[in-house]
This record gives structure tokens, sequence and C-alpha cells, in this order.
């Protein structure tokens, strides 16, 4: 499969877009431990972990409302 340069230049903002907005998210977490001079166990990690990962599972809430969405169109209009 190739993608022309029109594609690539687009996965390449989406995967710049995501990565800016958990790195933002990451930060946030960060400080937020810092001001409450948390200690680094198992917990903060695994919170400064799962902000990076964050936009991921809200990409696949919005991928899986379209398909929902799709799928009662199609249901409701009697297109196959």
């Amino acid at each position: 499969m190739e993608f022309s340069t029109v594609d690539r230049d687009m996965i390449a903002f989406a995967w710049c877009a995501y990565g800016l907005v958990a790195l933002l998210f990451a930060s946030e977490t960060y400080v937020e431990g810092a001001r409450a001079q948390a200690r680094w166990d198992l917990w903060r990690v695994g919170g400064l972990f799962l902000s990076l990962l964050w936009p991921a599972y809200a990409i696949a809430v919005l991928v899986t409302a379209v398909w929902a969405g799709r799928a009662t169109l199609r249901s409701t209009t009697g297109a196959e």
C-alpha cells in the first residue's frame, strides 16, 4: 500500500497533533504531581503513561460513534 504525498503529509500532521495533545496533558499531569510533592510511585508513573495514551481512546470512541451512526442510518433507510 503506497501513500501519496498528500496522504503522507496528513498522516505526519495527525501524528504531530496527537503528540502535541498528549505532551500537553502529560506535562500537566507532571506539574500536578510536582505541586503536590508526590513521590514517584506506580500510580504517578501510570498516570503519566495514561495521559500519553488517552487521545487514542478518544479517537477510538469517535470512530465507534461514526460507525454506529452509519449503521443506524443504513438500517433506517434500508440502504445496504
